[in-house]
């Protein structure tokens, strides 16, 4: 079992996500007190945010802190999309960048919040398993996502947010690098950048996590709408990491978590405490009133614009047949 004395943790991060990074280490240091970390930083090779990251954390600790340089090169080609760089790979070959002495290691994704101690997670035993994970809430309901990485229907999707990692059977089964080789050679079956890969590679293979171990928003939403229950909100108070996982996140204005104050708590406390929201525009302000107060004329608003949408999706599509089968006949 590992010395519940010194716990290695992983992260990745670029100039785009230093912030959230940041908070996400103050909030986990805060909350383990009683624990030494040794932390393992990611980070491409122009990052410019080491001095910001440091100081923001040395009052709470004088923990191992290290930067490691990544040569972005090597993940250039990987498919992305939305808010993602190519930083979003970078873990896949975290056996390659890590010192031979770190045989275990929890990694962490920079849009969470850690409010209890670790301990526990970290001497978990992962009963043979390279991977322990929680299940993904809301992607293991996705077919088309199961289908396109290879799942069975009795496997589960895992959430890579979160993941405690026997790091000599992950480089003995070559997880990481079967992945990548999967994302560069595969990139039409996936979705999710390299979570999805992991899933194909792991395929269920994985120590299944409490949720309390990756309380994802997905597990408060229903139908687009927020559902604060008082047993959802029990649960979300008794979770030890909240994972703000969606296109959605605690540092933007339209974000209606219950928990994102905690994000902004610890954000005073860095060297990005002036941040501003940048959407907090009328518009924003008045589908957060919706969503506040009036919740399922939000759901209605965002069926009825989805509807709107597809409708003229489908009416453009037909237009352009007819277009180019009156072409082909000569009459035009």
């Amino acid at each position: 079992m590992p010395s519940e004395n010194c716990i290695n943790t992983v992260l990745v991060c670029d100039d785009s996500y230093a912030q959230h990074a940041t908070v996400m280490l103050r909030s986990m240091l805060a909350s383990n007190k009683k624990s030494f970390f040794k932390i393992f930083c990611l980070v491409p090779e122009d990052f410019g945010n080491t001095k910001n990251m440091e100081e923001s954390i040395r009052d709470l600790s004088e923990d191992y802190l290290n930067f490691i340089y990544v040569d972005p090169s090597d993940f250039i080609s990987a498919k992305l999309s939305g808010h993602v760089s190519s930083a979003v790979y970078y873990r896949l070959r975290l056996d390659a960048f890590l010192p031979l002495d770190v045989t275990r290691a929890i990694y962490l994704d920079c849009d969470i919040i850690v409010k209890d101690d670790l301990s526990s997670l970290w001497t978990l035993d992962l009963d043979g398993h390279a991977v322990g994970a929680a299940v993904d809430d809301f992607l293991n309901k996705n077919q088309l996502v199961r289908s396109r990485v290879g799942l069975s229907p009795a496997t589960y999707y895992l959430n890579s947010g979160v993941m405690l990692i026997d790091i000599n059977k992950w480089k003995e089964k070559k997880i990481g690098t079967r992945a990548l080789e999967f994302c560069l050679a595969h990139p039409e079956q996936i979705t999710y950048w390299d979570q999805c890969a992991l899933n194909h590679v792991i395929n269920g293979d994985f120590k299944v996590l409490e949720r309390r171990w990756n309380f994802q928003s997905s597990m408060m939403i229903d139908g687009g709408a927020w559902r604060c229950t008082p047993e959802l909100l029990g649960q979300l108070n008794a979770a030890a990491i909240i994972h703000f996982a969606g296109v959605i996140k605690p540092w933007h204005y339209r974000c209606l978590h219950p928990a994102k104050d905690l994000y902004w708590t610890y954000l005073r406390e860095t060297a990005w405490h002036d941040y501003r929201v940048p959407d907090r525009t009328i518009i924003n302000r008045i589908k957060n009133g919706l969503d506040r107060y009036v919740p399922f004329v939000g759901v209605i608003y965002r069926w009825v614009t989805r509807r709107v949408a597809a409708t003229h999706r489908r009416l453009s599509s037909v237009g352009s047949l007819l277009r180019r089968a009156t072409r082909a006949t000569g009459l035009i």
